[in-house]
């Protein structure tokens, strides 16, 4: 969500001015989720959060996340906040054999905004998906 802010800095520039933006971005955010990612970043290590960054960009560019996460052979779910109900990948996710869960009142942080019904969602995944696979067991 931050991170192609990260990476056009020096180090030096994103721990004086880049970091402290993004966590005051995240106190201007309404929601849950932004509070508590906040939390997170106020305790974060900026260098290692820094680093990071370039790994993430470069994974979401070219790292063909969603052919790699379409291809896994196990059973797949896919979770997401309603906010992002707009996500370009969604349908190509609904298309595939992959459970496609949306969060009701969640954004990108949906496990801090609704962590009860993502929970619940992961459960319900993974029982389904055990009764499914002892059911195909020999």
């Amino acid at each position: 969500m931050f991170s192609r802010n990260v990476i056009p800095h020096s180090y030096s520039y994103f721990e004086k001015v880049i970091f402290p933006q993004i966590k005051k971005t995240l106190s201007a955010k309404a929601g849950r989720g932004y509070a508590q990612h906040l939390q997170v970043l106020e305790k974060a290590n900026p260098r290692a959060y820094y680093d990071y960054a370039f790994q993430t960009v470069e994974y979401s560019d070219h790292g063909n996340l969603l052919e790699r996460f379409l291809n896994l052979p196990v059973p797949k779910c896919f979770l997401y906040g309603s906010e992002n109900r707009h996500r370009s990948y969604l349908q190509r996710l609904r298309e595939s054999e992959s459970t496609v869960i949306e969060i009701a009142n969640a954004g990108h942080f949906l496990f801090y905004d609704d962590p009860n019904n993502y929970g619940a969602a992961l459960a319900s995944f993974a029982r389904n998906s055990c009764l499914f696979s002892l059911r195909e067991s020999p």
